[in-house]
């Protein structure tokens, strides 16, 4: 609901609002996994459900913020998050998952990849 607003007031703004989306993928052996959850252990230990996603613009203002959520996806080795978000326009948008570093994307590149990202660490 609240992002459905978001999106209005933006329009309303004259700003484009875009729906981006990502994945979040941890392969590691040790990863604590059952049928409703899966975190993290180790150096992996801070990513779990919950973990922030936090996304700026070119000049570093946050257009964005969420946190993953759990994705039935997951297996044992693998945990598979996804989240969402509605963004104004901008020419670039750094993106970062908890303290794991930011990636960076250009609006055209985006467009591109229909504003789905998907980010992976571990084995």
């Amino acid at each position: 609901m609240a992002v459905a607003a978001l999106a209005t007031a933006m329009a309303g703004c004259g700003e484009q609002a875009h729906r981006l989306q990502g994945a979040f993928i941890l392969n590691d052996t040790g990863v604590d996994h059952s049928e409703s959850s899966c975190s993290g252990t180790g150096e992996y230990a801070d990513i779990e459900a919950g973990l922030g996603v936090i996304v700026r613009d070119e000049a570093g203002k946050t257009v964005g913020s969420t946190e993953l959520v759990y994705d039935s996806q997951s297996s044992a080795g693998q945990c598979v998050y996804r989240w969402e978000m509605t963004v104004a326009d901008a020419k670039s948008y750094s993106i970062e998952v908890g303290q794991r570093g930011a990636g960076t994307y250009s609006a055209a590149d985006l467009n591109r990849r229909y504003w789905q990202v998907a980010t992976t660490v571990g084995d």
